[in-house]
């Protein structure tokens, strides 16, 4: 210990050379503003300094100057929380919302109704004879079964944590963003799982690129646009949106062929710079259009992996084509191609938050807050004829 350290806290003596008298209290040093300033040593490290002595002890007698060495650790609280900062980290942005719009029920298990796709695309025969039957048709149409389960997290919040934060840390609001963030990256991770799974799709609208000639960066053989075509040629509605994550992005508009197909509609204009923008895409959802395609919509949000520690992005190198078209589809003319339904619960908008003080032995005396929020949701496949999926298009 210090010998100003020693002084403060054992002995009400110490106070700095010239200093008037003082009700600060035992062991405060108080500053004479006529007295001459301290010779400073170094920026950062002991400075020495005159004190007065005022009472007798092992350094002198009442009344003695006295010199000391003095660090800035010795006369501040370096331990001491600023309130000037506060640092994070956001995710890069979340599509499971675009690519499977929530739509809001009262049932947490029920029906939904579909018509199917015999009564738009099957070809019958129309012609008939004047004394003939007029050929009969029927309109098709089934119910199919779902259920929402919960998704929720909580908070324990002490009250001493809460009421000893500095001013910029609201530890209350703090918990509530953290719980909101989990929610989203399980949903991310839980949606794009069931978009990416290739079993998932019909077969028509499925496509695995195994062969390395085939792979868009570096395949001798490969033709991205041929493959974006041929998925959209397949699918039942029309296809709305393409997405990718970063990675397939810039190989895709490094290509050759696709650079050949730009120059061929746009010669040397300058391209959209949403195109370079989007495969770097740190947080807004990004996306650029090419001629006589949907739009390219980048799926930038990461995950940690806790066995490497690295960020991985959560959409794998594969390349989906969606159709989401606006609204909810309830006049039986549309069909998306992924959804989720979402209990309205008791707040009406599909959120339910609960805080309340726990009434058992945690927290101590003081107690605290408990937060919970979540909501009642399923993911499924509008239909897997309506867009298609594009796996493993990198090596």
């Amino acid at each position: 210990m210090s010998a100003l350290k020693y002084l403060r806290l054992a002995a009400p003596f110490a106070v700095l050379a010239g200093a008037r008298a003082s009700n600060a209290g035992p062991g405060a040093i108080v500053v004479d503003p006529n007295a001459p300033s301290p010779v400073i040593q170094s920026n950062r490290g002991a400075r020495e300094m005159e004190f007065r002595l005022s009472a007798a002890s092992q350094y002198g007698k009442e009344g003695d100057v006295i010199k000391l060495a003095v660090t800035p650790a010795d006369t501040s609280d370096q331990n001491k929380e600023i309130d000037t900062w506060l640092g994070g980290y956001s995710n890069f942005g979340y599509l499971a919302d675009y690519v499977s719009p929530v739509v809001l029920v009262d049932q947490e298990k029920a029906r939904r109704r579909d018509f199917k796709l015999e009564n738009v695309f099957e070809v019958v025969e129309t012609r008939t004879g004047r004394y003939g039957a007029i050929n009969e048709i029927e309109h098709l149409s089934e119910t199919l079964p779902y259920e929402t389960e919960e998704h929720a997290l909580s908070a324990f919040i002490p009250y001493a944590a809460e009421a000893e934060a500095v001013k910029v840390y609201n530890v209350k609001q703090a918990h509530a963003q953290t719980i909101a963030d989990k929610l989203a990256l399980a949903r991310e991770v839980r949606v794009f799982n069931s978009l990416t799974t290739l079993a998932n799709w019909n077969t028509l609208n499925r496509t695995q690129i195994s062969s390395g000639t085939l792979k868009w960066n570096g395949g001798a053989s490969s033709d991205p646009l041929l493959d974006l075509h041929t998925r959209i040629q397949a699918s039942a509605s029309p296809v709305s949106a393409i997405v990718m994550n970063g990675t397939v992005g810039f190989h895709f508009l490094a290509h050759n062929k696709v650079q050949a197909y730009m120059k061929q509609h746009l010669g040397d204009e300058r391209p959209d710079p949403n195109m370079a923008l989007s495969v770097n895409s740190q947080g807004a959802i990004m996306q650029f259009n090419i001629v006589g395609y949907p739009p390219i919509v980048i799926s930038a949000a990461k995950k940690w992996n806790k066995a490497t520690s690295n960020l991985d992005l959560i959409m794998g190198n594969d390349v989906l084509l969606l159709s989401q078209p606006q609204g909810s589809p309830v006049d039986g003319t549309k069909m998306v191609t992924h959804v989720t339904f979402r209990t309205k619960g008791r707040s009406g908008t599909g959120w339910t938050t609960n805080e309340y003080i726990p009434q058992s032995g945690r927290g101590g005396l003081e107690k605290g807050t408990m937060q919970e929020s979540g909501y009642k949701e399923t993911n499924f496949f509008g239909s897997n004829r309506a867009g298609g999926l594009i796996k493993d298009v990198l090596a």
